[in-house]
């Protein structure tokens, strides 16, 4: 056997690769979020956020959603900086969203609650 790279991760939850396949999005159950560079397997940048990510998927556009347990959905940009947050979603994320064409989202609550998410405005700060 062959390994390109190897690296230890702590307890990954999901994994994601970019639309262009050159970063490795990689939360765990810590709530740390990471992107890693698919070619040498070098940390790019990481973030660490209140709540574990259970539910990430990268847009078309390359913005990051991610779902928590705490029924939070974040919507972060390709350099980890978080872009908008929405609190009132109401119920625990799971299960992997399905990023769309148009740039929204489904995502499936604890509950069976299917929902179609779109980032219509970032409010500043």
């Amino acid at each position: 056997q062959y390994f390109v790279w190897e690296l230890k991760i702590s307890s990954a939850q999901h994994v994601e690769f970019s639309r262009d396949g050159l970063v490795i999005y990689v939360s765990d159950r810590q709530g740390r979020l990471s992107a890693l560079d698919s070619e040498t397997g070098f940390l790019r940048w990481e973030k660490g956020f209140s709540a574990p990510l259970n539910a990430v998927t990268v847009s078309p556009s390359g913005l990051l959603w991610a779902g928590t347990a705490s029924g939070e959905v974040l919507v972060i940009d390709a350099q980890g900086a978080l872009i908008a947050r929405r609190l009132d979603v109401g119920r625990a994320f799971y299960s992997q969203f399905l990023a769309m064409n148009d740039g929204s989202v489904l995502a499936v609550s604890d509950r069976g609650v299917l929902r179609r998410l779109r980032l219509t405005s970032v409010r500043p700060g």
